[in-house]
């Protein structure tokens, strides 16, 4: 998505039902909310599905992930399972406006078919996001648009008014329609969302750090989600479920479905870790071979959705669980500093390796300095 446009279908996405139907704008509004790193799978493929990466996500707090190493299946299981993508629906909490994919796995069969539906009323999209600020998050203020945005994803004002106005209409991912009144007013003259804002902002319990996703499609359509800066937390009382039950419920579950060749259902979210796998993408990471001292690169999400890479070294090769032999889940420990919070322990495909620059690159950079001088 270069210059914050859509111009056509990502393949990933066709055929995905939400809730019995294909709409495209919700989709890509989905996927902008969910992040450019979270790797959907797709309907019919093959993949690998690794238990152990399902129950971290059910622990939702990081901190919490040494504990796992602790944690005992009570059902003879695989460190990593092949099965065929059957479904997939797109998802978004009620409460929280967190995002997530609803993914229906069956066990491998190779005589494994599905229909795939055609993907339909395709358009193209213009989208803008933001990190709001103080003013935007206030309920006492509006939110600013910077002009480009305000030019390329919403209809066009009549500046030969004194006070340039018009109604924005935009739907969530849950259907329900917000409207705006978009201005250009201020000294300096900006865009602005002025009533109908702070409803939105106290609605959905936003925070400065939060962003705001905006798009626009060719037909007129407008749509806004939101993505939270701070991990959201579950609602699911410990005392009610026990995470050690939670756990080996969804060990039990998928156990079931590999006795009884039936289709389970994964809850995936996108800030969890990556625990259904392509089988290609797998094969290719695990034939890297990566051991201590090898070099790699990892990319993380930083603010404004930008992408971020970090280097590493990794400084250990080993089994995450004792209970989990020859699994290649978190088998990778690294050792550098960073920034940003990021797991000790990664997995083959979450990572590539670091390329050195060649000596070409280095040797063109010298040719460009400037001489010294005498």
């Amino acid at each position: 998505m270069e210059n914050n446009k859509i111009r056509d279908a990502q393949p990933k996405f066709q055929g995905i039902r939400t809730d019995g139907t294909n709409r495209y704008m919700y989709n890509q509004l989905w996927k902008l909310c969910a992040g450019s790193l979270f790797d959907l799978p797709i309907i019919g493929e093959e993949v690998y599905y690794f238990p152990q990466g399902h129950i971290e996500q059910a622990h939702l707090v990081a901190s919490e992930n040494d504990n796992l190493c602790q944690f005992k299946p009570i059902f003879d299981i695989s460190s990593k399972i092949r099965c065929n993508v059957i479904s997939i629906k797109l998802k978004v909490d009620t409460n929280t406006d967190e995002v997530y994919a609803k993914v229906s796995l069956s066990p491998f069969s190779p005589e494994f078919e599905v229909s795939i539906p055609n993907g339909n009323n395709e358009q193209n999209i213009n989208y803008f996001t933001k990190v709001l600020t103080a003013s935007d998050a206030s309920t006492h203020g509006g939110f600013s648009l910077f002009k480009k945005d305000a030019i390329e994803c919403l209809p066009l004002l009549d500046m030969s008014q004194q006070a340039p106005s018009q109604w924005i209409v935009a739907k969530d991912l849950h259907d329900h329609v917000w409207k705006f009144k978009h201005t250009f007013r201020g000294t300096p003259q900006r865009h602005l969302f002025t009533s109908g804002w702070k409803q939105f902002v106290r609605k959905k319990s936003l925070a400065v750090g939060d962003s705001v996703v905006f798009l626009r499609g060719e037909n007129g359509e407008s749509q806004i989600g939101i993505r939270k800066a701070a991990p959201q937390q579950s609602h699911i009382s410990s005392s009610v479920v026990s995470k050690e039950s939670m756990h080996h419920g969804l060990i039990a579950t998928a156990s079931n479905a590999i006795n009884t060749k039936c289709v389970f259902d994964v809850l995936y979210k996108p800030k969890s870790s990556k625990f259904i796998i392509n089988c290609d993408k797998f094969i290719d990471a695990v034939n890297k071979k990566f051991n201590i001292g090898s070099r790699f690169t990892m990319k993380f999400e930083g603010r404004d959705f930008k992408e971020i890479r970090y280097s590493g070294t990794i400084v250990k090769v080993e089994n995450f669980s004792i209970y989990w032999k020859n699994s290649e889940w978190r088998s990778l420990q690294w050792d550098e500093a960073a920034t940003i919070s990021r797991p000790t322990k990664v997995s083959p495909w979450e990572i590539d390796p670091l390329i050195p620059s060649s000596n070409i690159l280095n040797s063109d950079f010298q040719k460009k300095k400037t001489p010294a001088r005498k």
